[in-house]
């Protein structure tokens, strides 16, 4: 494991503002809007929007590409860590700027039709088109930023979970 920057609580950077909401990091309007000379978005509310349903997604896909058991691991790195926040930073742009230049890929949200075969997409081919490609690299290469990779599927060492509920709320 890497060595880990850990912050008592989470904290907003220049990119990154804590949602408390929904207990999640969410990048800052204004650094998306540093990104591309145009916003595709027809106003600011929008973006927000837009902005929170990536967050989601990006942390969902990690929960969901891991043991179920390690969820309590997992939020507290990315929530309480340093190391989180760097990750967070480069996976969350990457799917903004992806959903910034294709559109926005809303399989997740609406049946996804396949019109050649007149059904509905099957749900792991959904959940394989959630993310950009390079959103994916980025979070399969999350060993860089934690000595490990945070979507493996079981359960992570004990001294994970020790260190996670020294730090609980």
């Amino acid at each position: 494991m890497k060595d880990l920057i850990i912050l008592e609580q989470p904290q907003d950077n220049e990119f990154l503002e804590w949602n408390e909401e929904a207990g999640k990091y969410q990048l800052k309007l204004a650094y998306v809007k540093t990104l591309r000379d145009v916003m595709p978005y027809r106003s600011d509310r929008m973006a927000q929007q837009r902005i929170k349903q990536t967050s989601l997604r990006v942390y969902n896909y990690i929960v969901n590409h891991s043991a179920s058991a390690n969820r309590p691991v997992i939020d507290f790195l990315l929530n309480k860590t340093d190391n989180g926040r760097k990750f967070l930073k480069e996976a969350l742009t990457a799917q903004i700027e992806a959903d910034m230049e294709y559109g926005y890929n809303d399989l997740m949200v609406r049946p996804a039709l396949n019109s050649a075969a007149n059904s509905i997409l099957n749900r792991d081919e959904i959940r394989l088109n959630a993310i950009s490609l390079e959103t994916e690299e980025i979070i399969n290469d999350s060993v860089g930023y934690f000595g490990f990779n945070l979507c493996i599927l079981f359960p992570f060492d004990w001294s994970l979970f020790d260190l996670a509920r020294k730090y609980e709320d």
